[in-house]
């Protein structure tokens, strides 16, 4: 990967408030160390790992039943606040990959999508960006993963 800058210590580590859809606080200070790629897309260091054997459990499926750890990516890593669907998504790292969080691997139905579209979500809207190309969640609440899957 093609980076600009990788933080790997206190002196460029960067304080930033985290937001939910609906504008309440998720944190109001948390303390990240990001790496900006060349794109200016940023991924934070905010890593949770188990004791290497990748045994979280975050799902029904095989796949998140060997969770190792989380991975944020910050669509604009210099901003003193972000948005989780909005500008800040999470992924989970499983034993067997990446998989953005939020699909219906998470818990096999619509339950993540109506958490996104709560709009106190966390980290479900991820999926949908990835798998339907679009953000319609921010405009409107009928959306399911078997259908509408966009604003009309």
């Amino acid at each position: 990967m093609k980076t600009i800058s990788v933080c790997q210590d206190e002196s460029c580590a960067r304080t930033v408030s985290e937001y939910y859809l609906d504008g309440s606080i998720k944190n109001q200070k948390i303390k990240f160390y990001p790496v900006i790629l060349a794109d200016g897309i940023g991924i934070s260091s905010i890593f949770v790992a188990t004791d290497g054997k990748c045994s979280l459990k975050w799902g029904k499926s095989k796949l998140l039943q060997n969770g190792c750890g989380d991975m944020y990516i910050m669509l604009k890593p210099k901003m003193p606040s972000h948005t989780y669907g909005k500008d800040f998504f999470r992924f989970a790292i499983t034993k067997y990959g990446i998989l953005p969080s939020g699909t219906p691997q998470d818990n096999g139905d619509d339950g993540n999508m109506k958490n996104c579209l709560s709009k106190k979500s966390w980290s479900d809207c991820t999926g949908w960006v990835i798998y339907k190309e679009n953000m319609d969640y921010l405009h409107c609440d009928n959306l399911s993963w078997d259908g509408p899957y966009k604003c009309k």
